[in-house]
């Protein structure tokens, strides 16, 4: 999700059907609610471009022997994530067997006890970090901002609000 800013939803849905090595489309969405499939937020179908690092990791975990139809993120036993899963993995949980618990400390609590976070981020963060780093790096092609909306099923003027703010290293030009 930190390589395409796409919904977690929308990873857990994803089947290789729907990954070329130039694109990804985006069609579904999944729902841990209705423990099914449905379509994506805004009902929309989107082509994600597919970027040399993403490509390798999609390339590295793709298994020999994929149907179209597998998913391209699942469980060790096929299943598909959800919600509550990646939150678990993400904040951690614990496992009590012959009487005696066992914490398994998650991502972002592992990152926080390292100091290497200072507050608690969910996994939606890592839309919103994606589509932040990109708008930055953009943010004087118009285009591109434009290309970003749509690969991730937004709009200009939403990245323009919520993901660049205002720039206050800008000098303020004053017409007189």
């Amino acid at each position: 999700m930190f390589l395409t800013g796409c919904r977690p939803g929308e990873a857990f849905a994803l089947v290789w059907n729907n990954v070329r090595f130039d694109f990804i489309w985006f069609n579904k969405s999944y729902s841990a609610s209705i423990k099914d499939v449905k379509v994506t937020k805004n009902n929309g179908i989107r082509q994600f471009f597919l970027y040399p690092r993403l490509t390798e990791l999609l390339k590295r975990i793709q298994p020999d022997d994929t149907k179209l139809k597998d998913l391209v993120f699942k469980q060790e036993n096929g299943r598909t994530y959800s919600s509550a899963l990646q939150g678990a993995l993400w904040l951690g949980f614990t496992k009590t067997r012959k009487n005696k618990t066992v914490p398994y400390p998650g991502v972002v609590t592992r990152l926080i006890e390292d100091g290497k976070l200072n507050t608690y981020l969910s996994p939606y963060h890592t839309r919103h970090t994606f589509i932040t780093l990109t708008a930055w790096a953009n943010k004087e092609n118009s285009s591109a901002l434009a290309l970003l909306a749509a690969c991730c099923e937004n709009s200009v003027d939403v990245i323009l609000k919520h993901y660049l703010d205002v720039d206050h290293s800008v000098t303020l030009i004053i017409i007189e």
